[in-house]
């Protein structure tokens, strides 16, 4: 069974201003100055839990002594309470001289049990003993004094606090009070207030937690390096509002209904319905409706059906309230903190779990009831915004039962939610619609499936998807409708595409021979534009340029500007894998045009994140040209916005792509700790909507980080994984791009024999005309190397120059170049090396790439040492030394960066003095 909760108390995050805030205050008091600093928030927002940071940094920085008073509910009537705990505290005793002083005060404060005893004179008496105590402590030890939840403290402490503050603030003494915003009645006011003039405090008011905030509280709490997935995270952030508190509880109860469990190590969630309010919120909740008379729990109840925001006519038409009626008891619920007023007319539960308590209280056929009252009080309202209006009288009345309004209203809802790129709610919709269907007996529409399915593929819910079209193409096929049954079939192969490609390419052949049947241009163009997707990735590069381009033909003919732009967009990849990355750029600068015209967002963030990875990836482009790329600060600029862009859309399968192009970006700048932040949960989202060719995609980045930290074994790993889901998608490019990385990986692992046998799986006379076939012979070069075969490395390495497009010379391909050096020197070509690895610097400088500058001082150093000019050795070893030491410090993990730091040191020449290498 999974425990009840996976982790302790939440870590602090959100914080980091306000923890900035305290830090020259806890400096202050080391220096003998007194200072208060007030916590406010709401109930649950982290008031104790900055308390407790805030204490660690003090009693860290200050070897100091921690009193504590809290205020309790159930005290408030009983004067000193938390004074009285705090000296209570048995280390004040500690020192003989002063046990007596607070054993007298002790006695003084409880011999007045209630408030009304005290006079005002001995209440300032009080405050002045308790201050005398305190600094003689704190002539010792500095003090940290906390009040906590002081909107429960008594009228007496309420009134000593000011003076006591006072006193304390000529010795090195800070204290800390806490009290809830949103619970300050007079008492509590006029001490702020007193305060507040006196001016002797700093105020830190707590809000909620932003979604990025919680999605690191998440992170953090279920110990996961990637992201949170984003419908789980947005369900988390809006039933909690990222309230700290809320967000625990709800979580401690996801795993106590086995909501979220744990499986080989790894967190998993099932699909959630309506969750279950935690007891602890459910109880705070309903201690404060009881104070409430009976109209304004109507009021409430009514609320609670209307959803978590109301409008105030809505409600008058249900409650049939005159105006003030309706206004008091809206004013009793916002002065128990359980609504808020938003506007005039439009009020709001203050979290989504109170409004859900509320809604759980009643009895299902009451809420049947309500439910149709509220669909009816709509309906009799017009308001501007029609997508809102529609999905909440679908949502109403789906919950009263009128399955026909139902459909009619959640159809019209999900088609604008999807018009807008918001398919995480246009699937919600869709659902809706065909739930009730069902339940009015009908078969389920295609064009609702078609819909949905849609929606489903770009939430990466690939299954769910699959089944939709699936359903629609046997329900067309049954009453012949043959466009429709076209557009089945299109879906169904665009949804495989990434994860089989012959099974894609067979539902394609099918949408075209149907296409060609009815004798319809635009489908023949639009079958003809997925079949050359499939050639690109089989690496026909040639046939994939002939398909596209009479496609692209059609669509002028048409005028059919979406056509044109995403046959432009794969032209672009069939260039791209041609190793043409001139006319790549150019044919995805005018598709990048197009998508932007069109709205097209999906189109915009792929196109772009191609183009951004050829900014500088010469990780995965080490055998080509990329001149005539764009700038690297616009790649990076480019990535920032198609991530912003693909996430605005919920397109998980854009997201996973965007992310693993900015890996492979960062890393060729040497930017390790970057690489590692996108690579990483590009491959947990690919994995998590099993979408197999950015699995193999992302595998491939994380081995080319790893390789280029040196950690081969790690990198072998990651490129094995690549290799075999290559093979189980059919793409001939990934599978020899793949291949080219592994053996090249094995023979860093001096595996000579297991790259030999790897690389042979593919023909000897294997042609130089696509990326990944330059990646096997690439590998093949290093590979004659390791035999000890220089003249045969030379020589594919030169045709390799030979074949590369829009090379001028060996700097415009420096890997390629820095190889070649390699071989020259094994060859004892030590002008010619020298040449060569002077092209392979300067184009390596150029494009900043850190990762290959190191390395190119090595073989220079090499050379040197080859050509008898040992005093010019440590030198190039010191250059590459501070390359290293400048990578490193890229990675943020301590155990990666020393671990990097010491394999690239021990590449360094065995007999080279250490000394004479290190840094100046």
């Amino acid at each position: 069974a999974p425990p009840n909760v996976p982790f302790g108390s939440l870590s602090l995050v959100g914080r980091s201003r306000e923890l900035q805030t305290i830090e020259p205050i806890i400096e202050h008091t080391r220096a003998g100055h007194g200072s208060c600093v007030m916590i406010s928030g709401e109930a649950g927002i982290g008031k104790s839990r900055m308390v407790t940071e805030i204490s660690a940094r003090f009693l860290k920085r200050h070897d100091g002594l921690l009193l504590q008073g809290t205020c309790f509910e159930v005290d408030r009537d009983t004067a000193f309470v938390p004074i009285i705990e705090l000296l209570s505290d048995r280390r004040l005793r500690a020192d003989d001289a002063a046990s007596p002083q607070v054993s007298s005060l002790l006695r003084e404060l409880t011999a007045h049990p209630d408030q009304a005893s005290g006079s005002i004179p001995s209440k300032r008496r009080i405050s002045r003993l308790t201050a005398g105590v305190l600094l003689e402590q704190a002539s010792t030890t500095p003090l940290l004094l906390v009040f906590e939840d002081l909107h429960w403290a008594d009228d007496a402490t309420l009134e000593v606090l000011p003076g006591l503050i006072q006193s304390l603030s000529g010795g090195p003494v800070m204290t800390l009070l806490t009290y809830r915003s949103d619970e300050v009645d007079g008492s509590l006011r006029h001490m702020l207030a007193t305060l507040d003039r006196m001016r002797l405090t700093t105020e830190i008011q707590l809000g909620r937690l932003r979604k990025s905030e919680v999605d690191a509280l998440l992170r953090d709490a279920f110990q996961q390096p990637y992201p949170v997935r984003g419908d789980f995270l947005d369900m988390i952030a809006s039933l909690t509002d990222g309230n700290p508190f809320f967000i625990e509880e709800v979580l401690s109860a996801l795993i106590a209904d086995g909501d979220i469990y744990l499986l080989d190590g790894r967190w998993q969630r099932k699909e959630t319905g309506d969750l279950r309010v935690p007891r602890s919120i459910h109880d705070a909740v309903a201690q404060r409706v009881r104070s409430l008379g009976d109209s304004a729990r109507e009021v409430l109840s009514l609320a609670s059906v209307t959803g978590r925001d109301f409008s105030f006519p809505v409600l008058q038409r249900l409650t049939g309230m005159d105006e003030d009626a309706l206004i008091q008891s809206l004013r009793q619920l916002i002065d128990i903190q359980l609504i808020d007023e938003r506007s005039d007319d439009h009020f709001s539960f203050r979290h989504a779990l109170t409004r859900q308590s509320v809604y759980g209280d009643l009895l299902a056929r009451e809420r049947r009831r309500l439910h149709r009252a509220v669909a009816d009080a709509l309906e009799g309202i017009e308001t501007g915004d029609r997508e809102q209006r529609d999905s909440e009288l679908a949502y109403h009345t789906e919950r009263a039962g009128l399955w026909e309004k139902t459909m009619h209203y959640a159809v019209q809802a999900g088609d604008l939610a999807f018009a807008r790129f918001a398919p995480r709610a246009a699937a919600e919709q869709y659902t809706r619609a065909l739930n009730a269907s069902e339940q009015l007996s009908h078969s389920p529409q295609p064009s609702l499936l078609w819909k949905r399915g849609k929606a489903y593929a770009t939430l990466g819910r690939f299954e769910l998807a699959r089944l939709d079209f699936e359903t629609m193409l046997a329900q067309v096929r049954r009453s012949r409708d043959t466009t429709m049954e076209w557009e089945a079939l299109l879906e169904l192969g665009a949804l495989w595409t990434g994860r089989d490609y012959e099974l894609a390419d067979r539902y394609f052949q099918q949408s075209l021979s149907l296409a060609r049947k009815i004798g319809d241009l635009p489908m023949i163009a639009r079958s003809l534009v997925q079949i050359g997707h499939c050639q690109v990735n089989q690496e026909l590069a040639d046939e994939a340029e002939a398909t596209l381009s009479d496609a692209l033909k059609i669509f002028g003919e048409t005028g059919d500007r979406t056509g044109e732009a995403e046959a432009l967009d794969l032209l672009g990849v069939v260039a791209d894998i041609s190793g043409d990355i001139r006319l790549m750029n150019e044919r995805y600068t005018v598709a990048s045009e197009r998508y932007r015209d069109l709205d097209d967002r999906m189109g915009m963030a792929s196109v772009q994140s191609n183009m951004m990875m050829t900014a500088g990836g010469y990780s995965m482009f080490e055998t080509i040209s990329l001149a005539g790329g764009i700038s690297v600060g616009r790649a990076v600029t480019m990535g920032r916005q198609v991530l912003d862009l693909v996430r605005g859309i919920d397109w998980s399968a854009g997201e996973a792509y965007a992310n693993v192009t900015f890996a492979i970006h960062e890393l060729s700048q040497g930017h390790l700790g970057f690489a590692l932040h996108y690579a990483r949960p590009a491959l947990a989202l690919a994995e998590e909507i099993e979408h197999q060719e950015w699995m193999t995609v992302s595998r491939m980045a994380l081995g080319c980080l790893y390789a280029e930290m040196l950690d081969f074994r790690t990198a072998s790993k990651h490129f094995e994984q690549a290799a075999v889901l290559a093979d189980e998608t059919g793409s001939r490019l990934w599978r020899l791009t793949a291949t080219g990385f592994l053996a090249t990986n094995r023979l860093q692992e001096r595996m000579i024999d297991d790259a030999e046998r790897l690389l042979a799986k593919f023909d000897a006379r294997l042609a130089m005309n696509t990326i990944g076939e330059r990646m096997v012979w690439m590998a093949r070069t290093r590979l004659a190397m390791a035999q000890g075969d220089p003249a045969a490395a030379l020589d594919i390495a030169d045709r390799l120059l030979e074949t590369a497009r829009n090379c001028d010379g060996p700097q415009d391909i420096p890997v390629l170049a820095k190889v070649r050096g390699d071989v020259l020197i094994a060859l004892r070509r030590f002008t010619d090396a020298g040449v060569v690895l002077d092209s392979a610097y300067l184009g390596a400088s150029r494009r900043g790439l850190l990762l290959l500058q190191w390395k190119i001082h090595l073989s220079q150093a090499r050379l040197l040492k080859e050509a008898g000019r040992q005093a010019d050795i440590p030198a190039e070893l010191r250059r590459a030394r501070d390359v290293i030491d400048k990578l490193a410090g890229s990675l943020q993990d301590a155990g990666l960066r020393e671990a990097f730091r010491q394999r690239a040191l021990d590449e360094f020449p065995a007999d080279a003095d250490p000394s004479s290498t290190l840094t100046a």
